[in-house]
């Protein structure tokens, strides 16, 4: 009976699934009435002033209600959600915070053709790109048509539709922290296959349109489909000699080499783990490399996300800059997003030469804050890790406290008094930097900054120098059209801030990257530092 009941409610699962799907498509194309648009903008007016922590950082708040205000008088029809979300996104950005987004609803396959798309990719997936000056240019392409799409090509239109056109309807939408542009186009490249797909909705395949100097090039890039193996029935006789082969193959292999190749396997999976690993790109996140030829006493590590891999990875990487005896490190954060602020705490202990604090505790709504957990996401998950994450949440709540100037601030470990770690690297440190350095990227390149052995070179971060509102980022949905509103609750500061409000953190000595450098892997800024800046330090 028990099995019985199980069975009745997996089936149960998978009809509301076909159903939500349906449901879901049905939607995205049906205009909501005035009425019910109304009602989400003052949900999204409303979570916004009462939920983020500094909502006045770049915005009057009574100009930011002004201008939900004018919003709500140019609501006069039924709109879709995608019209919809043409409307509410300029408003939402005018708070000038990066981390606060709003995504495109995107329409998906139905029901009856979930079998068949439910792992596909769409056909823009495997390409990346560069946005400079008004131009999209393919930065890498991991498709099985990379012999087609060159890196370097630059797109002219997808099914009819120019990426300059693009960049018009959706630039009101975007922001970075604050006032800087650097983040703009990053942003906008990383982003342009969901507009396309927002455009062209849920196709099979598309007309791409590039171009290489002089020469046009059409191609129709289609879905990747899962592919299914087929066995294949093979006559007797061959079957057996197939077999022999293999068992030959096999034999080949002796017992000690076949426990070196499983111990090799193990070795390169828990590096990847430590590290953290690109599937797609094949390479490591937290990379450390000795690129001049015959001299190790100069080291870059390439730190492309704080949010993948162990702090383990800083621990073996400093070990081994200690036993090479490195003089000069390069710290490359350029095209880093971000992540998890524990990530960029251990890393500062290896990089700080004595006593520090590297952020203020953060500033919060409310005492309550915690609680904001539990909204959107997977809440199974959610569900699930709540013995664990209750407790922890309920300390943090009773710990959060207001100060002398009647802000509430929680306490965090990354804010305590720090003591360098034995291993800590007090040489030369160089930092790269470009406006795709974010978040946490911007938090640790403020901290570095004023420190006497660092020097930073590129161009002003996405992220400004004097904080950023991230740390715990729910979901909201608006309850109507469906759309989701995300931001952070936590205003995360550094100790040492500068007296521009809203700008990055600027390089001291500033390096722009061009397209054509980068579609030629012609690392010109890193061949700067290590052929230039770096000799000149030797010999001075």
């Amino acid at each position: 009976m028990p099995l019985k009941i199980i069975y009745i409610v997996l089936l149960a699962i998978i009809l509301a699934s076909c159903n939500s799907l349906d449901k879901y498509n049905r939607h995205i194309e049906t205009p909501i009435p005035k009425e019910k648009l109304i009602k989400d903008i003052n949900y999204v007016e409303r979570v916004l002033f009462n939920n983020h922590p500094k909502i006045d950082w770049y915005i009057d708040p009574k100009a930011l209600h002004y201008s939900f205000d004018s919003l709500r008088k140019t609501i006069d029809k039924p709109l879709t959600p995608k019209e919809f979300y043409f409307k509410i996104t300029p408003v939402v950005a005018k708070i000038k915070q990066g981390h606060i987004t709003m995504r495109p609803l995107l329409k998906t396959y139905s029901s009856s053709e979930r079998s068949k798309y439910k792992e596909s990719k769409n056909p823009l997936s495997g390409l990346s790109y560069y946005y400079e000056n008004g131009r999209l240019f393919i930065e890498k392409n991991t498709k099985k048509e990379a012999d087609v799409l060159l890196r370097g090509m630059e797109i002219v239109s997808v099914n009819g539709i120019t990426p300059q056109e693009l960049y018009e309807k959706y630039r009101a939408g975007l922001t970075s922290d604050g006032y800087n542009q650097t983040f703009i186009p990053y942003y906008f490249a990383s982003m342009i296959n969901r507009f396309y797909l927002n455009e062209l909705g849920f196709v099979d395949s598309l007309e791409i349109k590039a171009k290489c100097a002089d020469s046009l090039v059409i191609f129709n890039a289609k879905r990747e489909f899962k592919k299914t193996v087929h066995k294949k029935l093979e006559p007797k006789g061959q079957i057996k000699d197939t077999l022999s082969k293999v068992k030959n193959e096999i034999k080949q292999l002796t017992r000690e080499e076949k426990i070196d190749k499983r111990l090799e396997k193990r070795k390169v999976n828990k590096k990847k783990r430590i590290y953290g690993y690109d599937t797609d790109e094949k390479v490591y996140i937290n990379d450390l490399s000795f690129p001049v030829k015959g001299d190790s006493s100069i080291a870059v590590i390439k730190i492309r996300s704080f949010s993948s891999g162990r702090k383990k990875a800083y621990d073996e990487i400093f070990k081994i800059l200690k036993e090479r005896e490195v003089r000069h490190l390069v710290l490359d954060l350029r095209n880093n997003l971000g992540g998890r602020i524990s990530q960029i705490y251990h890393l500062s202990k290896y990089l700080s030469q004595k006593e520090f604090r590297m952020v203020d505790d953060p500033i919060v709504t409310n005492k309550m804050v915690y609680l904001n957990y539990f909204r959107g996401g997977n809440i199974v998950s959610k569900i699930l890790l709540s013995p664990i994450t209750v407790p922890l949440f309920l300390r943090k709540t009773i710990s959060t406290y207001k100060d002398s100037y009647g802000y509430w601030r929680t306490p965090i470990k990354q804010s305590r008094k720090t003591q360098p770690k034995a291993l800590n690297y007090t040489n030369k440190v160089y930092v790269l930097i470009n406006g795709k350095s974010f978040s946490a990227s911007s938090i640790i390149s403020a901290y570095l900054k004023p420190l006497p052995n660092v020097t930073l070179i590129g161009e002003e971060t996405g992220g400004t120098h004097n904080g950023t509102v991230a740390g715990m980022m729910p979901r909201f949905e608006l309850p109507y059209s469906k759309l989701n509103i995300r931001f952070g609750l936590l205003s995360i500061e550094p100790i040492y801030k500068v007296d521009k409000e809203g700008r990055g953190v600027m390089p001291n000595i500033e390096f722009k990257e061009k397209a054509e450098n980068i579609i030629e892997e012609d690392d010109r800024m890193l061949n700067f530092v290590l052929y230039d800046l770096i000799p000149r330090a030797f010999s001075s």
